[in-house]
């Protein structure tokens, strides 16, 4: 008896070592196949259709890799839950561009993704703005480990770049990250929305460096979450800002600027080494430095905030930074022949100011000279929109506005956005660059 209960033992002890060996094996099979999987997709030439199933259908670490441009496309992508990277192949001359590819994040599973090397817009420089937002994330439970934007043009999305802007589906974000980018022609078609507009979702950590933003007339970064206690850490260094958040200066019911946050306990708030150069349409509010950045009420008070060597120029902006520290090497003063000049779609800074180091550095500052790093126009010719009572234009332009007998009521150089407001109610034609179109005021 005494033998057959040790050979029992023993066939039991066979079984579970040998039912182990199985589970590790298979256990390892499966682990070398999720690193096999994962691999670098060529889409070069493809249609819309077959990138957007390639993508929805990613594995984890997928890198797809586009050297032509997706034209026309209006793919709605609805991302998988994965890790995935979106890039432009080494060594071409130009950025591939992405028309009208929306892309969507998925509820109750997380997704993190990064865009490197593209050109992605859905108007093109100068055309209409259409009321349209290039990463939602306004589905249930989403959540956002990571996403990134490196070397990449982003323009002409009418209301967001990132709409989080759900209230009763807020998004769960971890990081977001901007690196070498250029953001331009966004929030036109709805200018009280930001670049990045998250309302009531939570973010931990967002870093925009070594990028430039202009002619966008929402906000930045818009944060509208006065109960968070989650911390943040927010950073914005070298970066240069050229005529963005005039669409949202006399926005007071939303107090929507071009950064706002809601304080919040061990955050921080960290404004360097940028250029801020802004074109208003109106005289400034009683509280001028809340209408451009703001920290707001909220639940933290042990938290740090700052802006240090930072070029300030606007009629909006005045010393001292109220909510930011005590602006430490902050450039307020007026700075004389600070302008921006446009010819051929290239943009050019001039200024007197002794800086360095200062702004997005893939541009020079000094005798100084902001051109177009991707041989592409910043602007390639004028839209015409009213906005409210705010006529915007896509590019830096002489205007002239007319009332149908052809009597020139306004005419006014080099401008971006022109009030209406003292008009009298009705039809009027107005003439920007190239473009004329007839608008109503109400």
């Amino acid at each position: 008896m005494e033998y057959i209960n040790k050979a029992y033992i023993y066939f039991i002890n066979l079984t579970i070592i040998n039912t182990m060996k199985k589970y590790l094996f298979l256990t390892f099979v499966f682990f070398l196949m999720g690193v096999v999987r994962a691999k670098d997709i060529d889409l070069t030439g493809q249609t819309a259709a077959r990138v957007k199933a390639a993508i929805e259908t990613a594995n984890d670490g997928d890198v797809f890799i586009f050297s032509t441009d997706i034209l026309g496309s209006g793919a709605r992508i609805t991302l998988p839950p994965k890790s995935i990277t979106l890039k432009a192949a080494p060594g071409l001359s130009a950025k591939p561009r992405l028309e009208k590819c929306l892309f969507m994040a998925p509820a109750l599973s997380p997704v993190s993704i990064t865009f490197d090397g593209l050109e992605m817009f859905y108007s093109d420089y100068g055309k209409e703005p259409v009321n349209a937002h290039f990463f939602t994330a306004n589905d249930t439970l989403v959540t956002i480990p990571n996403l990134t934007f490196k070397n990449c043009n982003i323009h002409g999305w009418g209301r967001c770049v990132l709409r989080a802007d759900a209230s009763t589906r807020p998004a769960t974000i971890g990081t977001i990250e901007v690196d070498s980018c250029i953001f331009s022609e966004n929030s036109t078609a709805t200018p009280g929305h930001g670049i990045f507009n998250m309302n009531a979702s939570t973010a931990e950590v967002i870093t925009i460096k070594n990028s430039t933003f202009y002619n966008c007339a929402g906000s930045i970064v818009y944060f509208r979450n006065p109960l968070s206690i989650i911390p943040i850490s927010f950073t914005f260094d070298r970066n240069t800002v050229l005529n963005c958040g005039s669409g949202v200066v006399n926005d007071t019911l939303k107090a929507k600027r071009l950064f706002q946050f809601h304080k919040s306990d061990s955050s921080s708030y960290i404004i360097s080494n940028s250029i801020f150069k802004n074109y208003w349409v109106s005289t400034p509010p009683v509280a001028p430095i809340e209408y451009n950045i703001g920290l707001y009420p909220g639940t933290g008070t042990t938290y740090t905030s700052e802006i240090t060597n930072t070029i300030i120029d606007s009629i909006s902006f005045y010393a001292p930074v109220t909510g930011w520290g005590d602006g430490t090497g902050i450039l307020t003063t007026r700075v004389s022949d600070f302008t921006v000049d446009v010819s051929a779609g290239i943009y050019t800074l001039h200024t007197n100011a002794l800086v360095s180091e200062i702004g997005d550095p893939r541009f020079t500052l000094g005798t100084p000279v902001v051109n177009d790093p991707y041989k592409r126009n910043l602007s390639k010719g004028t839209y015409i929109t009213l906005v409210g009572q705010i006529v915007y234009i896509g590019a830096v332009s002489d205007l002239e506005l007319y009332d149908l007998k052809g009597v020139k009521l306004i005419d006014v150089k080099q401008v971006s956005v022109v009030p209406v407001n003292t008009l009298p109610k009705g039809a009027y034609i107005v003439k920007a660059g190239r473009s004329i179109k007839k608008i109503q005021v109400y």
